[in-house]
């Protein structure tokens, strides 16, 4: 019976800790969302042509554009912001989103001509056209489920970012049936924005209101201005390849060189998002408060080291064969590509901590200047395709890009002298790790199979790590009050 009880007491406690549920429950939000969008992907590869994927590449592409160019972030700044949960801030957000959205659509219609010519597309001008309603769709979405993660509850969020990509998923199978060329895609441009706003407007708890308050509006604009141009570069980053790639080469090979790059960058951009919604407003808090923004940046950094080197190792073992047996052999050729894209996710990965200290302290610059530095390898790639080279210099150009990247978004920080910590604080972590990349790099140059040295050092980087993140964890819940045995 006390062999029972001190069970229980134990898990009790584990399970008590609002932290870590929180952050299950994050981290089943995202898993839902990772695979109803994997599965998107598989009914549409599967689905339509390879040419046809391309043409649907195309589409999304121009959507985008517009989109990341004139991002306001508004989810990030009802997280970071101090007044952020008041009725005023949301109808403020409300309003510059609204504005947004018909500005985006707008813009979108009137450009669609030189965009569907630069894919040389001009025949399907009328499809580039109608997913300009996107946009104007987003702009109408309620924040206050942003608001609610304020206070720890992530239930509405959960449910406003999950539920559209299971619905829209459900909905794609019958969409190739009925279209099964680059048409069904409308399903993803259009249908995703529409149920994402009706259920933000479904969850809420306050009534939708829109509020024109200069004071407010200058002040939103004064954080997000940053954000847009970043938004800008981030375009170049993670879509201005496709853009390349579909000037200088056929749909065919946008197709392949695209499904590729969407279903092995997935990881970060989840990983993103739950780092978000579960660390930015703790660490905002820290930072503001003085409180536990060291221990905070630790942990953040070995648990991101951690899973960046868990993500090659996957990679390097199981992902040409998981690849090809779920999107089949017409997909082989983008195979060459896979090793590059890899390596190149996986110091966007490391830049995830970069991304949020830069918010968490209110210096979206440092963002800018690091995305800045990241579009810097597009040119790079456009002078590789210019003067002849294959394809796979895309993502060459992308690692150089992403590694600049994270040492200048290091730099650009500024924290006071006090609470400045080197990620990881053991130097010889930072050798490991860029160690393990320099030789999965060769191997893959000499084409090494298996790559028996840098599956070997990944898999002694990722136990130190995993060591070192659960110790500092411990650290964590100490600091925050929770037991030391949880």
């Amino acid at each position: 019976m006390s062999i029972g009880v001190s069970i229980r007491e134990p898990v009790a406690k584990f399970l008590s800790n609002k932290f870590i549920y929180n952050g299950a429950l994050l981290s089943i939000g995202v898993a839902l969302v990772a695979v109803f969008t994997f599965v998107r992907s598989l009914v549409l590869a599967r689905g339509i042509s390879l040419e046809d994927f391309g043409i649907a590449t195309a589409l999304l592409t121009s959507m985008s554009l517009v989109q990341m160019a004139t991002a306001i972030a508004g989810e990030k700044q009802v997280l970071q912001d101090e007044d952020g949960g008041t009725d005023q801030f949301l109808a403020a957000v409300h309003t510059l989103a609204v504005i947004r959205g018909l500005f985006c659509g707008v813009l979108m219609f009137f450009a669609s001509g030189p965009i569907s010519s630069f894919f040389g597309l001009s025949d399907v001008l009328w499809a580039f056209q109608v997913v300009a309603l996107g946009p104007v769709i987003a702009g109408f979405t309620h924040y206050d489920y942003s608001a609610m993660q304020r206070q720890s509850n992530h239930k509405a969020a959960i449910f406003v970012s999950t539920m559209p990509d299971v619905l829209v998923t459900m909905l794609t199978l019958p969409a190739v049936v009925i279209w099964p060329d680059y048409r069904a895609i409308f399903l993803a441009c259009l249908g995703w924005p529409l149920i994402r706003c009706v259920l933000s407007h479904t969850t809420s708890q306050r009534p939708y209101r829109l509020s024109m308050n200069s004071t407010l509006v200058v002040k939103l604009l004064k954080f997000s201005w940053p954000l847009m141009l970043s938004g800008l570069l981030l375009f170049l980053v993670f879509h201005g390849d496709r853009a390349v790639v579909g000037h200088y080469f056929s749909m065919y090979e946008l197709g392949f060189f695209s499904l590729v790059l969407t279903a092995f960058l997935l990881p970060s951009q989840l990983l993103h998002k739950v780092y978000d919604s579960l660390f930015l407003s703790p660490l905002s808090k820290a930072f503001q408060q003085r409180d536990r923004f060291e221990s905070q940046q630790f942990l953040i950094w070995y648990s991101l080291f951690a899973l960046s080197t868990a993500y090659v190792l996957f990679s390097i073992l199981l992902g040409p064969w998981l690849f090809i047996f779920l999107f089949g052999e017409k997909y082989a050729p983008g195979l060459n590509l896979l090793p590059w894209i890899v390596l190149m996710v996986s110091v966007r990965i490391l830049r995830i901590a970069t991304s949020m200290l830069a918010l968490a302290t209110a210096q979206p610059y440092c963002e800018l200047y690091a995305n800045l530095v990241r579009a810097s390898a597009l040119p790079i790639a456009i002078i590789g395709l210019a003067m002849g080279y294959p394809i796979e210099c895309v993502p060459i150009a992308g690692i150089i890009g992403e590694l600049l990247a994270l040492f200048v978004g290091l730099v650009s920080l500024n924290l006071p002298a006090s609470r400045v910590v080197k990620p990881p604080a053991i130097p010889g972590m930072i050798m490991l790790w860029l160690t393990s990349m320099v030789f999965i790099t060769a191997e893959i140059v000499i084409d090494i199979n298996p790559p028996y040295v840098s599956v070997t050092l990944a898999a002694v980087l990722l136990i130190t790590m995993i060591f070192f993140s659960i110790k500092q964890y411990s650290k964590f819940t100490i600091e925050r009050g929770f037991p030391n045995n949880v």
